[in-house]
């Protein structure tokens, strides 16, 4: 019980995330209009800018930890015992399923 409730917590807490995410994206987005409106291109150019810099930034720390969790993932998946018996067994006459 107390892990549906974790997981449930979990999924509110990232919606809400989410939620934020795209108000504050709407807010920029509406003061570039805004400046770009009264002729401060220069300065609208600055915050879109920003605003991507920003985005590309959580993209690359994303990839970053997706990368991590792969590496746990390859790491606790080697046996090392199957690599070494295939170095060892390595005829075309022997054959061993490791998959059982």
């Amino acid at each position: 019980m107390k892990n549906i409730i974790m997981m449930i917590k979990k999924r509110i807490k990232n919606m809400i995330k989410k939620v934020w995410n795209f108000f504050e994206k709407l807010g920029c987005v509406r003061a570039v209009d805004s400046l770009a409106r009264q002729g401060f291109h220069e300065e609208a150019e600055v915050l879109i800018l920003a605003m991507l810099i920003k985005e590309a930034n959580i993209k690359l720390e994303r990839m970053k930890k997706l990368e991590l969790e792969q590496a746990k993932e390859a790491k606790f998946g080697y046996n090392p015992l199957k690599h070494y018996f295939l170095l060892a067994f390595s005829s075309p006459f022997v054959s061993i399923d490791f998959g059982k």
